[in-house]
């Protein structure tokens, strides 16, 4: 399958995912060699990048923690109010830098530990495809549109986040040029003394590249959601056509006939949403703890930006630029969820396209029909198998969660951009109020 041919390519080229089997199954055993070894230099790659991501993150934790510490322990009455800054707002105008760091490690530590299952994944994933997509063409139409989707994906995420890098670079070298050359700032007052080139190559390698693989590693996820919403959506046409495609026939007996005909269908039905509905559990226990990791962080970020615009952004430039972060990352957690998100509603529409569906069967034998006593076990078997099948797709809705903590659906969306414009206002209301009680005893301080 060529679903995921470039997330594919660029994960075995770091190491993160292993060499494709049939490699090993050479005969020579000097090619054998060769590969083994391909595949350990590999690796070894994939752990220089988790160990050096690792202390890039501890590090910018680390200078994170130091100035809540400092702005939390100064007494701010002891400074002029017009020098005061909102601690709150400060550290968590910080927390982007920590958080993207963190967000590379976490994403490619978990899907490092179980890349190895990812074959077995990706082979269930082709045989929900067989059995629930018809072959309308070769190659099917729904998994050319998806290859096509995630090709894009996979460029339009590195492209994206390479461009807000270079644009992030120039704008800071911009507001600080005497900078590049010599010792930097970001660390200070820490014990950590390096010069700007230097720190740019660290974080070049060691944060932008870790995002960039997290973020193919986030399409391995987005792009079977896709897949398996076309799966939902296919199977949930066949119950409506099924429940108005006796309206042609005239006689009532004819169209009973045909709705008996359904039995073997509702067991082809049932077959197909039990094949999507177990690969949807395979799929969160692969990627639900990358999927938390992945959201919660950018939740952080988003939320780093816009206090930053809150806390007062100097010029309308720099106001500006956190805009556009903000509005980056935000579309990480929104609209690169909408395939979670469109799956998840799909199937809550099948429960009640099989209510209604039953409700005709039932109507069909209220109107009576040739041999009643005869075909009255068929219509019991057929009521029983919708009645079935009803229960389970009400029972187990197809969605993608987060560590169990939370499904993916259009409510967990909305609520988390309220949540975050929420957060920065009233945090933001609470150090204005905080500024103006400093100004009263101040004020009065002064007076007497």
């Amino acid at each position: 399958m060529q679903l995921f041919a470039v997330q594919e390519l660029i994960l075995k080229v770091c190491g993160f995912l292993p060499l494709s089997p049939d490699r090993y199954t050479l005969n020579s055993p000097r090619t054998r060699t060769l590969q083994y070894v391909l595949q350990t230099s590999l690796t070894f790659v994939a752990v220089c990048l988790l160990l050096g991501s690792f202390y890039d993150t501890v590090v910018h934790t680390v200078a994170v923690l130091y100035v809540f510490l400092q702005t939390t322990l100064e007494d701010p009455t002891a400074r002029p109010s017009k020098s005061y800054k909102p601690d709150l707002l400060g550290v968590l105008s910080n927390l982007p830098f920590c958080a993207i760091h963190l967000r590379g490690l976490l994403v490619l530590y978990l899907f490092f530990r179980q890349r190895y299952n990812w074959s077995i994944l990706k082979f269930e994933l082709d045989r929900v495809i067989a059995k629930c997509l018809p072959v309308q063409s070769d190659p099917k139409d729904a998994v050319k549109k998806w290859t096509k989707i995630s090709f894009f994906l996979s460029v339009f995420t590195f492209s994206l986040h390479t461009i807000w890098e270079i644009v992030e670079v120039v704008y800071y070298l911009a507001k600080e040029p005497e900078n590049y050359g010599t010792y930097t700032k970001v660390f200070d007052p820490l014990p950590f003394k390096i010069r700007t080139d230097e720190y740019l190559t660290i974080y070049q390698l060691f944060c932008t590249i870790p995002y960039i693989l997290s973020q193919q590693i986030y399409t391995l996820l987005i792009v079977p959601s896709g897949v398996l919403y076309e799966s939902i959506d296919l199977l949930l046409n066949d119950i409506r056509n099924a429940q108005y495609g006796h309206a042609e026939i005239t006689t009532v007996s004819g169209r009973w006939q045909r709705t008996l005909e359904l039995s073997d269908t509702v067991d082809e039905w049932a077959d197909r949403y039990r094949a999507i509905v177990e690969f949807v559990e395979r799929l969160n226990e692969s990627f639900s703890w990358i999927l938390f990791a992945a959201y919660g962080l950018d939740f952080i970020t988003v939320l780093g930006f816009a206090a930053g615009m809150a806390s007062g952004a100097k010029e309308l430039k720099g106001f500006f630029f956190l805009l556009t972060c903000a509005t980056i990352f935000a579309s990480y957690g929104t609209a690169y969820l909408i395939p979670m998100v469109k799956l998840h509603e799909k199937s809550l529409e099948l429960p009640f396209a099989l209510r209604q569906l039953r409700a005709n069967v039932k109507m069909l034998a209220s109107e009576g029909f040739l041999d009643r006593d005869e075909r009255f076990a068929e219509r019991e078997e057929l009521l029983s198998k919708l009645d079935f099948l009803q229960a389970t797709t009400h029972r187990h809705p197809c969605a993608v969660d987060a560590a169990e903590v939370f499904y993916i659906t259009r409510e967990v969306l909305v609520r988390t951009v309220t949540l975050n414009v929420s957060l920065v206002v009233l945090i933001k209301q609470l150090i204005m109020d905080k500024d103006d009680k400093h100004d009263v005893v101040r004020t009065s301080t002064l007076s007497v």
